[in-house]
């Protein structure tokens, strides 16, 4: 289940540059990236093909904008790329998108999973326009917040019932028509209940799409059917819920399978520059469960990538970050660098500023920073490309005209 079979990213990488060369021959007040967002295109036209990127330029310098023409070029080679980015900014990326290119592809979008069900479920058209299509070039804006439907015990049993139903699609007529069966007596109460509300019909149709992408992962087919039955039409579903909660295959199994359902992503970003921490670094346990925040879920177990699939993080503050979120971000990235060494460069740089700013007048501490600065720089710049405000040519203008 690959993204479009054409898609390469030396097509991408060539995509990018004509976009960087079409942008730079225009005139200066038609253009819509400045020199210094064109040269980390430019840049990032050379690392991409090879490993993923960290973008670490300033708040104000047009990371958005920047990332909007990574996805046009791969969207132009014939890929698939996934935003991840804070709810509240998504009309933001749609907007710096459309200025880069009138004409180009709105994204799809998903908030909450349940806010997709209700919203799309009913309508027949909707659900067509809206859903994914893993073999065609479509670009997605997801929210941080997005993530497998939780499981309580006391949760509505639509939440938990992907896997049953993905099960039932790829059972033979002859299984689905014996009700001694387990599949048999899911097909006869789905019958009987006749639901029609958003919840099952939505959960339904993921699975139909979902049910051919299945088929020969036996894997898969027997996580299925190690769950406990699901039961429609009775409250009796205490085993299958307590599986979605610690240490029970519900919950991976079912990122797993909507993980199939949006298909893989040729370009993944990941916008962290305005992340809300108690949006993201927590996780709102099901049934006890705890194990990783919700964007450590949503970018490693539910989306999905092919082999060549490439990330693109962005980031605000780099000189805020401790020795362990440089290293996650760098991982995050699939940069590509050795995280020893990282590691090690990273914690250089912060003891030396450490014990540079306890005696700043110690020509020896200060030699020390600067040393462990460009093995910082020399270490990173393969991976992690930052610009800074003073660089803009507005802010540039205004200080030259200041010195006069």
């Amino acid at each position: 289940m690959g993204a479009a079979v054409s898609f390469s990213w030396a097509r991408a990488a060539t995509a990018l540059r004509k976009l960087v060369g079409e942008d730079a021959a225009k005139p200066r007040e038609e253009q819509h990236l400045d020199e210094g967002q064109r040269a980390s295109l430019t840049w990032m036209a050379e690392r991409l093909p090879q490993s993923g990127v960290v973008l670490a330029d300033e708040v104000g310098t047009g990371k958005t904008r920047i990332a909007c023409a990574v996805v046009h070029a791969v969207l132009e080679a014939g890929g698939r790329a996934a935003v991840v980015v804070p709810h509240g900014l998504m009309h933001q990326w749609t907007a710096e998108s459309r200025k880069l290119r009138a004409n180009s592809p709105a994204p799809k979008e998903l908030t909450t999973f349940t806010e997709f069900l209700r919203e799309v479920s009913p309508n027949e058209a909707s659900w067509k326009d809206f859903s994914p299509r893993p073999d065609e070039s479509e670009w997605w804006l997801i929210s941080h917040g997005f993530r497998a439907p939780l499981v309580r015990s006391n949760s509505y049993v639509w939440r938990a019932a992907l896997p049953a139903f993905v099960e039932l699609h790829l059972a033979s007529r002859a299984d689905r028509q014996d009700g001694r069966t387990r599949i048999g007596k899911l097909q006869r109460e789905i019958e009987n209940a006749r639901a029609s509300w958003w919840g099952w019909n939505g959960m339904a149709r993921i699975a139909s799409e979902v049910a051919p992408r299945v088929r020969g992962r036996r894997d898969l087919r027997k996580r299925m059917e190690a769950l406990p039955p699901l039961n429609v039409s009775s409250w009796n579903n205490d085993a299958l819920l307590a599986q979605f909660g610690n240490g029970g295959d519900g919950r991976p199994l079912t990122e797993e399978l909507l993980g199939l359902w949006l298909g893989e992503f040729d370009l993944l970003v990941i916008d962290e520059a305005h992340k809300s921490r108690g949006e993201v670094d927590v996780e709102d346990t099901a049934l006890g469960a705890a194990s990783g925040t919700v964007l450590a879920r949503l970018v490693d177990t539910l989306l999905k990538q092919p082999e060549g699939g490439r990330r693109l993080c962005l980031t605000a503050t780099p000189m805020e970050l401790e020795l362990s979120q440089w290293l996650d971000l760098l991982g995050r990235a699939r940069s590509g660098l050795d995280q020893e060494r990282g590691r090690q460069v990273v914690k250089r740089l912060h003891d030396a500023a450490s014990r540079a700013a306890v005696a700043p007048d110690e020509g020896i501490r200060l030699d020390e920073l600067c040393s462990a600065a460009r093995d910082f720089t020399k270490t990173l710049a393969p991976h992690v490309t930052r610009r800074r405000r003073d660089e803009d040519p507005l802010v540039a203008r205004f200080r030259d005209g200041a010195a006069l």
